[in-house]
């Protein structure tokens, strides 16, 4: 029974942890615009996952709220994920009054 428990409590850790982006800072690429990456993270069972465009978009909005600004999506790419390859994805924006 107890060895039921700790195997449930570890497998839901580990489906926890593999969910969500890796996301990093945003970039200026000048006059008011910017661009965010992020990388899909790997599923706890080996498979590659897609990254999640909204979270990515969210976070990217966040930076330019927490400013007082406007957020504007300019583009937006992302890389499927596959078997050997995780998934990755950008988006460029501008932070306008």
């Amino acid at each position: 029974m107890r060895t039921a428990t700790s195997f449930l409590a570890i497998a839901a850790a580990l489906m926890i942890s593999g969910c969500g982006n890796t996301i990093r800072e945003r970039t200026s690429i000048g006059n008011d615009t910017y661009i965010m990456t992020a990388q899909a993270k790997p599923s706890p069972f080996g498979v590659a996952s897609a990254v999640n465009m909204g979270e990515l978009i969210e976070e990217a909005s966040a930076s330019c709220t927490d400013q007082g600004l406007r957020f504007i999506l300019v583009d937006q790419q992302q890389n499927a994920g596959s078997a050997l390859k995780l998934g990755n994805g950008s988006i460029t924006f501008k932070c306008e009054k």
